[in-house]
């Protein structure tokens, strides 16, 4: 990208002066589109029933906004209010979504609004990109929910059978190519296998080559074609000239004998190397007239020659191959672009961005939102903001969770090393917090949660003091079968030694699993959840490992795909099944119990709610090492699913050693919701 072609670079890269402004004082535009003499937003599709129509002047100051009326007309509450007119009147745009705020709905509703301006301003497909595919089918799912039915979904990782028809695989193969394109892909498409199969054949002799040694196989169509002479003296069966029958053996191999000391060999060879010519002369008149070493170099002469004359054809064929691979890729990517100029949304991860980037850097979308943003890499990022770009729209939560990297200990942000580093420092988060020489930007805030129940929600007060309840969680439901609604297990035993040698990279506590499991099968047997209302958390995948044994026995157990590669890095296999007897009473049982539980780690499950959540902390040591669940972001994440119940397994006096930990257990124990055993209650 050449300079000057990067979009809001003015708000994305340190310039002189900048770091003395406050974010208030930040004075940014409109999107371009938006600048234009008489534009307004007309917010029509948004509004409720009977509401009087409502528009927003993008050049407008937020302080002359009738917050009231915009309130009244729309539905959304005040917080939300102010995060759409920000993404509107901002060129570029942060919406920060504490848990269960309604930052996705919030998103849903701005695209609902671009997309009554789409013709108007010429936005084109607006590009929606999340970092996970669950996410990204989720707010797909909510826009068709909505009645937005021209969308596209680029990538196959969708589970969501809804969304199976809008795949842009699907959707590209009903777009009608040119008699040009279709000559040119059939031509493309024979020379193209024809080049593979030339290809092929070449690898042949190379195996050969590699792993069997000097053959008659191996030299046959060598010697035939350069040196029939030589090649007529070896017969593979039948009489020679003299009237001998051979029988078994190679004839070549037989004709080399053993191969003499490579000492031997590197000697003569500095010597007969210069008259190679002479040897074959020889070997055309007599090949038995030559010694053992002249054989074996003159052999060696010619898989060299056979190896390079193959090598040098194989290459140039997957050269040529690639070539028109390239030119059939072309020809698709146009039919891709085609069908996406016809779509009003475009959904897509940062993976399938990066793998589709050439073809939607010529679709020319004015318009790209971002959820999940804080979860994405800055480089990732950047990529997206392409030439044409004019309003981009960022909907995440710093606080959370970070972006994932490879190598967390010399990499993040979190750690000594990577500190210098920070490539799980998102540019949401950079741009938010400020660093030196770039003063933080303003952030819409989402402030009123709609998930948790007030004795939850006040444990993530320390990272949100402006967080509120919403009226619909002040009276929700009690857990069925508990005591109480939240609870603190607290307990002594300690994580699992590592000392017995194993190769296994997490940790695990036998007693959490035991009591988690142990809880869980109390909850459902009450009756009263459905498969999607239970969630089992943990930090590690050892112990997660552990838990999806023991509840294997009674319940079927739904794992991401995220959580299973993780599982497979960390050196888990697959054997948990294989402890489950299928004739047994408690296999019977098992669908009677429940159809799935869900079980996951900590940081796979952001996003996501249940209306009961039972997490092992599993860390439980002398030392008070905590791991993973020392950073606020993280605990943040965890303590902020539940919706009515949330039961917290693990040693107190380890976790306390974080300052937030103490704090929420401090919380807890004025709550009387921490001990050392936890009160049951049972229907009658």
């Amino acid at each position: 990208m050449a300079d000057g072609e990067l979009p809001f670079s003015q708000w994305i890269l340190p310039t002189r002066g900048s770091v003395e402004e406050q974010p208030q004082q930040l004075t940014m535009p409109p999107p371009a589109y938006a600048r234009k003499p008489g534009f307004v937003f007309k917010l029509n599709s948004i509004t409720r029933k009977n509401s009087s129509p409502l528009h927003l002047n993008p050049s407008t100051s937020h302080e002359d906004i009738d917050l009231d009326k915009f309130e009244k007309s729309t539905g959304l509450n005040r917080s939300q209010c102010r995060a759409l007119i920000t993404a509107l009147t901002r060129e570029y745009a942060l919406i920060q979504g504490p848990p269960g705020t309604g930052k996705s709905y919030v998103g849903v509703q701005l695209v609902r609004t671009l997309l009554d301006h789409k013709k108007e301003a010429k936005l084109g497909p607006i590009l929606i990109i999340c970092y996970t595919n669950h996410a990204l089918d989720q707010f797909l799912m909510h826009l068709v929910n909505c009645g937005i039915e021209k969308i596209i979904r680029i990538g196959g990782q969708s589970r969501c059978q809804e969304l199976d028809g809008k795949n842009l695989r699907v959707v590209s193969s009903s777009i009608a190519k040119s008699t040009v394109e279709s000559r040119v892909l059939g031509e493309a498409y024979t020379k193209f296998d024809e080049l593979l199969g030339t290809a092929d054949n070449c690898l042949k002799p190379l195996r050969l080559a590699r792993k069997g040694g000097p053959n008659r196989e191996l030299l046959s169509r060598y010697l035939s074609r350069r040196h029939p002479m030589i090649w007529r003296q070896f017969p593979d069966h039948g009489q020679d000239d003299e009237g001998w029958t051979r029988v078994g053996g190679d004839s070549v191999e037989l004709w080399l004998g053993k191969r003499p000391p490579q000492e031997n060999i590197d000697v003569v060879r500095t010597v007969e190397s210069r008259h190679m010519d002479a040897i074959i002369r020889e070997a055309e008149r007599d090949v038995q007239s030559l010694d053992p070493v002249q054989r074996w170099i003159l052999v060696e002469f010619w898989i060299k020659e056979i190896v390079d004359q193959q090598a040098g054809i194989l290459f140039e064929s997957i050269d040529d191959a690639r070539k028109y691979r390239q030119r059939i890729d072309s020809i698709y990517a146009d039919v891709n672009r085609r069908a996406v100029m016809k779509a009003d949304v475009v959904g897509v991860t940062t993976t399938g961005l990066a793998r589709n980037i050439d073809m939607l850097r010529r679709v020319g979308s004015k318009v790209i939102m971002c959820e999940e943003a804080a979860e994405v890499m800055e480089p990732h990022l950047i990529s997206a903001m392409m030439p044409g770009v004019e309003h981009l729209i960022q909907i995440g939560d710093h606080q959370q969770l970070r972006p994932q990297i490879q190598n967390y200990l010399q990499f993040s942000m979190e750690t000594r090393a990577g500190v210098s580093y920070q490539l799980d420092r998102s540019q949401f988060e950079r741009r938010a917090v400020g660093e030196p020489g770039l003063a933080p930007l303003p952030v819409a805030q989402l402030n009123a949660q709609r998930r948790m129940r007030p004795e939850i929600s006040r444990l993530i007060r320390r990272i949100y003091p402006q967080l509120e309840d919403h009226p619909s969680v002040l009276n929700l439901p009690d857990v069925v079968g508990m005591r109480k609604n939240l609870f603190w297990l607290d307990h002594e035993h300690p994580e699992d030694s590592k000392d017995d040698g194993a190769r296994v990279k997490s940790y695990s506590n036998a007693w959490e699993a035991e009591m988690a499991t142990a809880l869980v099968r109390h909850v459902v047997r009450q009756g009263e959840y459905s498969s999607s209302d239970i969630a089992l958390l943990t930090p590690y995948t050892g112990q997660l490992q552990k838990l999806r044994a023991a509840l294997n026995k009674d319940f079927e157990v739904f794992l991401s795909d995220r959580d299973m590669e993780k599982m497979a890095l960390d050196g888990f296999g697959d054997d948990a099944a294989k402890d489950i007897d299928p004739t047994s009473h408690k296999a019977i049982e098992k669908k009677a119990l429940l159809q799935t539980i869900r079980l996951a780690t900590v940081d796979n499950f952001q996003g996501e709610e249940a209306k009961v959540i039972i997490v092992s902390l599993v860390r439980s040591n002398s030392n008070c090492k905590v791991g993973f669940l020392r950073t606020e972001n993280r605990i943040n994440v965890l303590l902020s699913r539940a919706q009515h119940g949330m039961y917290l397994i693990g040693n107190s006096r380890t976790y306390r050693n974080v300052a937030m930990w103490a704090d929420v257990h401090e919380q807890m124990t004025e709550m009387d919701a921490t001990g050392d055993a936890i009160a049951l209650m049972f229907r009658t």
